[in-house]
Parts: C-alpha cells; sequence; structure tokens
C-alpha cells in the first residue's frame, strides 16, 4: 500500500470515528493531517513525554493536552488539531507517561523511606 493510500485509509477512519463518538462533534480548531501525520512519526519515535500540567514538551514545541477532545492536541502556539484517533492516542500515551513517572517517584520515596528508617 502507498503512503498516500494510508492517508487516505487514515482520513476514512477518523471520519467513521468522529460520526461515531459525538464528543468530536464540536472541535476549537480545524483538523491538519500535515501536523497530524508529523505528531504520529514523532509518537512513533519519540513517545509522549510528560510535561505536567496542561502541555506535553518535545523538542521544538509544546503539545496542549486539556480541554478533551475540543482542542486535544493543538501547538500551544497554532490553531490546528490532530486527527480524532490521534487525540485519543495523545491521552493514552500521556497518561500512561504520567502513571509511569508518578509511580517511580513513589518507589523512589518509598526506598528513602525503608532507608531512614535503619
Amino acid at each position: 500500500m502507498k503512503p498516500y493510500e494510508k492517508r487516505i485509509t487514515w482520513r476514512i477512519k477518523n471520519a467513521l470515528f468522529r460520526i461515531t463518538h459525538p464528543s468530536f462533534w464540536v472541535q476549537n480548531y480545524p483538523t491538519d493531517y500535515e501536523y497530524d501525520y508529523y505528531l504520529n512519526k514523532l509518537m512513533d519515535e519519540k513517545g509522549v513525554p510528560w510535561s505536567g500540567g496542561a502541555k506535553v514538551s518535545y523538542e521544538n514545541f509544546d503539545l496542549w493536552v486539556c480541554n478533551w477532545p475540543y482542542a486535544y492536541g493543538t501547538t500551544m502556539d497554532g490553531e490546528v488539531l490532530p486527527a480524532p484517533l490521534t487525540r485519543v492516542r495523545v491521552k493514552r500515551e500521556s497518561s500512561i507517561s504520567f502513571i509511569k513517572k508518578e509511580l517511580e517517584k513513589l518507589y523512589s520515596e518509598n526506598i528513602q523511606e525503608t532507608h531512614s528508617r535503619k
């Protein structure tokens, strides 16, 4: 399958997802499939690094991760959104990243507390 055909298939999947999920019927910005493609490649390469608060920080831009799903996934300085399924992916992977960081903190605090008791 050619990359162009994959992108058309991706658009159809997202259109069907949007139709079947009413919360995605309204969004604050238009969907930009070039940005969507770039963000998916970036997530494939680097994952979703949790920065805390309302953003996920990559080297060259910050990703807004609040206002689900209406503005979720837009860049902090832009006014475009990734495709709905990419927003779902960002939410899932940023949540996993957040949970991992919190567990690491709890684990390190527990180890420090255990050592301080001895």
